[in-house]
């Protein structure tokens, strides 16, 4: 991809958002600087360890615990938004499935709850907002996985930005924004 883009990557995304506390080091052996994996909530969890009191806001992560508490690596965690309800009730928030299945009201609850203690990090995969179908090798697998795609999700995606004019901001500069402590932290 660097070859291709004439950039250097040095963001990552676990696929299926699966994270493991065995890949940080792995990460930053290989030059990556940020991870956006983490999703916390009350519902599942896509570690294999117990994510306890996981910030919406980017933090330096524990290679241990995933979590942001005596942090020991360089590795940034850029963690997917969630909506606290309760302290036991923590819906989750990222975007994609969630954004399609409960919409800009939800999310614009989601997001301004994150925003008030700092940057927070919202998803979406370009095939959430085609009108293309997606093709199932079973037709009975996963039909509601893709609940609202397209037109509806791209309507909702059009108030979100609307809403958030000018806020919404790659990856990297967030990344960036939280290594140099001299700018505010709040996009």
């Amino acid at each position: 991809m660097e070859d291709i883009f004439d950039r250097e990557i040095i963001g990552f995304r676990a696929p299926n958002a699966y994270f493991a506390n065995w890949m940080v080091p792995l990460l930053a052996q290989l030059g990556f600087r940020y991870d956006s994996s983490v999703v916390y909530n009350s519902f599942y969890n896509k570690t294999n360890v117990v994510l306890r009191n996981i910030p919406t806001m980017p933090y330096r992560i524990n290679s241990e615990t995933l979590g942001q508490k005596n942090p020991d690596s360089d590795l940034y965690e850029l963690p997917w938004s969630y909506y606290k309800l309760s302290n036991k009730i923590i819906l989750p928030g990222g975007g994609a499935f969630f954004f399609r299945l409960m919409g800009f009201g939800y999310f614009k609850k989601v997001i301004d709850q994150a925003l008030k203690k700092g940057d927070t990090m919202f998803y979406l995969h370009p095939l959430d907002i085609s009108q293309k179908r997606v093709p199932l090798a079973n037709p009975r697998h996963r039909p509601f996985f893709w609940i609202n795609k397209g037109i509806r999700t791209e309507r909702n995606l059009i108030k979100l930005l609307s809403n958030y004019s000018q806020r919404f901001k790659t990856c990297k500069e967030i990344y960036e924004r939280h290594i140099d402590e001299k700018i505010p932290q709040n996009s």
